[in-house]
């Protein structure tokens, strides 16, 4: 599912934000995290059973899996492009592969950094 939602990301952006500023792109991305947030609540809330009827696997499948690697494509995409367009020709293969690697490194690791301030300062746990 994650897949799917990357490539339809990329053909979203392809097709309709190709051409728009990367500070847009972010922004956008930044309000589907809010919408992801949200589906999240309900999901905690169990409003998904209650009032939406929809079984946990399938909320799940269609809203954290989903939506989280659609914003990981919106967030990733512009940086990505505005880098290889202010690359010179002759390092871009080492910028590329430097500022992916830093990408790759820096998504997982803020999700234990938050997991880790949770625990430490404010004692929530799972």
């Amino acid at each position: 599912m994650g897949a799917v939602a990357l490539l339809l990301g990329i053909g979203i952006y392809e097709k309709w934000f190709k051409e728009t500023e990367p500070r847009i792109m972010i922004g956008g991305a930044f309000a589907l995290t809010m919408v992801a947030s949200f589906f999240d609540m309900c999901f905690v809330l169990r409003w998904n059973i209650d009032y939406f009827y929809i079984p946990d696997i399938v909320w799940v499948l269609c809203s954290s899996t989903a939506m989280g690697t659609l914003i990981f494509a919106f967030m990733i995409m512009p940086p990505g492009v505005l880098f290889a367009k202010l690359t010179p020709a002759h390092v871009e293969a080492t910028v590329y592969a430097f500022t992916s690697s830093i990408t790759a490194a820096v998504y997982p690791l803020s999700k234990f950094l938050g997991v880790f301030i949770n625990r430490a300062f404010f004692g929530v746990s799972t």
